[in-house]
Formats: C-alpha cells, structure tokens, sequence
C-alpha cells in the first residue's frame, strides 16, 4: 500500500508543480478516464489532451486524500477525497473544486502501481449549473 500511496503523492506533486508529464507516468497507456459531466474514453494520449488546457492555462494544486486503498493480486483500488485549486496564469480568482473518486491501479511488470481507471464527482455544481 505504500506504493499506491507514493503513486498518489507523486500524482498530486506533478499536478501542483504543473508537470504533465511526470502526471502522466501516473496512468497506464490504456487507461479509462471518467471525468464528471462527460463521457469517458481511453488511452493516455487522450488523456493528454484532455488535460493540456489546464496545464497551460492555469496553475494547479491538487490534494488527495485516500479513505481506502485495497489490494487484490495484481490489481487494487483507492478511495479517495479531493480537494482541487485552479489559478488562472494570466491572473483572476483561484477556483476550487472538491469531491470524491476512485481509481482502480493496475500493477506494472516492474512492481510499480499505474491508474488504469479514474472516476471521480464533484461535491457541488458548477457555476451555470453542470
């Protein structure tokens, strides 16, 4: 468990430090990524994509907390609470989101722990309503 928990520290460091690529060591190459309000679709490089703007727009600071993290074989899951911040980089009121998620992490030939699916909710509506 104490490499999941690495893998989230990491995960957040890289979101915080404004790092896209170090955040995307994070995910398998086929990861399923299920954001709230649309629909999920697959693979790393669409990932990327999805998530270039706010790199480049904004600076970040993620912070996860996990309630639970469990391992079964080759496979494991975490449950977690978020806490998300978005600073415009050309100035403007931070923005803050805050829900809850889980991802599902598959271990690596190496050892090592990759997100392999991301599902998470925010705690509350954005403004106009999504």
């Amino acid at each position: 468990m104490e490499a999941i928990q690495s893998l989230q520290t990491a995960y957040a460091e890289a979101v915080t430090s404004g790092d896209a690529e170090a955040w995307l060591r994070s995910f398998t190459d086929d990861v399923m990524w299920m954001p709230p309000g649309e629909a999920g679709f697959a693979g790393k490089e669409a990932v990327r994509a999805w998530a270039e703007p706010y790199f480049e727009q904004f600076d970040m600071q993620e912070i996860l907390s996990a309630n639970e993290i469990e391992v079964a074989g080759d496979w494991a899951f975490a449950v977690q609470d978020y806490v998300f911040l978005a600073t415009p980089k050309e100035g403007g009121e931070a923005a803050e989101e805050r829900g809850k998620g889980i991802v599902i992490l598959r271990r690596q030939p190496d050892g090592s722990w990759k997100i392999a699916y991301s599902v998470w909710n925010r705690d509350h509506a954005l403004p106009g309503g999504e």
